[in-house]
């Protein structure tokens, strides 16, 4: 910024009122452009702890890699990470007990009339694991509808053996998105049936581990070494699939705050979009720039 230079003279000693107006008129310029120095710096020093609610597929496979990292580089930390479900975090963000709230669903029209701030960081594949030995190469979404709403009970209805389906899901306490996007999705809003259910998505595979009948859906991010994903209608949960929505069960995945954010808010938001941010997400889902 350029500051304009006055050459004051003196005459007899004193300053006419002209000048002395000119003098005062350069010292406010002076005070403003510091105070403005000042505030901007105060917005770059922001080191205020960040609060974290919502998705536990976001938290548990993107934050907590990407929170280490973003503080290292700025020296902003986060002082809770809260992976209770994707409707908890956005009540939260709402109310203010949250800085950022995660989402791993779409935000609803409802939710949309609230005006929240949301940026997408990553698209995420719902997969229908089934145990590494079971033979079932491909599943419709009539047949995983069938499953989950107690239509089909036997394997053997798909060619399979003669055993009960054991359908796995989270807790059906209305505040999982990974059940909201499957129900809408999959099951095209019907109910679900007679379930096993267990507290959050990657103990939905982990079961499958010791329970070679059962069926599960969760982010690919949660396979193991017992468990297999299949394609639904034909089609894989590839990147390609993913973000041009041709897959069945794809989904964004979203980070929300009340208002635009500013200070440490702002700063994690960028670095989500950054390309170290990004790579985090790709490590396990679809970037957004893949």
């Amino acid at each position: 910024m350029v500051v304009g230079v006055f050459v004051l003279h003196r005459t007899g000693g004193l300053m006419t009122p002209n000048r002395l107006m000119v003098l005062g008129i350069l010292v406010v310029g002076v005070s403003l452009l510091v105070a403005c120095k000042g505030e901007e710096e105060k917005g770059n020093e922001d080191k205020t702890p960040l609060t974290y609610q919502g998705s536990s597929t976001i938290a548990d496979n993107i934050l907590t890699e990407a929170v280490p990292a973003f503080e290292k580089e700025t020296g902003i930390k986060f002082s809770k990470l809260s992976s209770d479900g994707s409707g908890e975090g956005f009540k939260a963000t709402m109310n203010g007990s949250a800085d950022i709230g995660g989402l791993s669903r779409r935000i609803t029209e409802e939710e949309k009339k609230q005006e929240i701030y949301h940026q997408i960081i990553g698209y995420d594949a719902l997969t229908v694991f089934v145990h590494v030995d079971n033979p079932l190469d491909g599943i419709t979404r009539t047949q995983l509808s069938g499953i989950f709403t107690g239509a089909i009970t036997n394997w053997s209805e798909l060619g399979g053996a003669d055993v009960p389906i054991e359908p796995v899901t989270e807790l059906l306490d209305g505040m999982r998105a990974t059940n909201e996007v499957f129900e809408h999705l999959a099951l095209e809003d019907a109910k679900f049936g007679k379930v096993t259910q267990v507290d959050r998505p990657r103990d939905c595979v982990a079961y499958i581990d010791t329970h070679p009948n059962a069926i599960a859906f969760a982010a690919l991010a949660f396979k193991t070494d017992k468990t297999k994903g299949i394609p639904v209608d034909g089609i894989a949960p590839t990147n390609v699939n993913v973000q041009s929505g041709a897959y069945l069960l794809s989904r964004p995945l979203i980070l929300i705050s009340k208002e635009v954010p500013k200070g440490s808010a702002k700063a994690f938001f960028e670095f989500m979009l950054s390309p170290k941010g990004q790579a985090i997400v790709a490590k396990k889902f679809v970037s957004v720039s893949q």
